[in-house]
């Protein structure tokens, strides 16, 4: 008796097909981001932090909270793809990601301060 050498693919039962207007965790196991994007939003949270320790002016933030946002922008397209484009759901989704952007930048700027006077900088 001769052993099958092919293979089959694998199927993750568990994992059901994105259905427009599914909650955000399918939309989460989705690949939105590629590295670079990640890579770049943790250099420019940790640039806003140093901007900080460094009692920059509080413009630093609003550099950072500009580049936060076009990264979650960038991503747009795939959760309207996957929610189904309304008028509400993007601007839902602009809203969003400025609001998020600008309180991540904004904490991140307010925390290098703290560490800057913990540190006597």
């Amino acid at each position: 008796m001769k052993r099958r050498t092919e293979r089959r693919p694998l199927v993750l039962k568990s994992a059901p097909p994105v259905i427009k207007g599914q909650c955000a965790s399918v939309i989460r196991g989705l690949a939105i981001r590629n590295p670079r994007q990640g890579i770049l939003a943790y250099a420019t949270i940790l640039a806003t932090c140093t901007a900080g320790v460094l009692h920059f002016s509080w413009w630093a933030f609003v550099t950072g909270a500009c580049v936060l946002a076009l990264i979650s922008i960038s991503n747009h397209s795939i959760v309207n793809r996957a929610l189904g484009p309304t008028d509400g759901a993007v601007g839902v989704l602009l809203l969003s990601s400025l609001l998020n952007a600008t309180v991540t930048s904004a904490a991140a700027l307010a925390i290098g301060r703290g560490i800057g006077w913990v540190w006597g900088v």
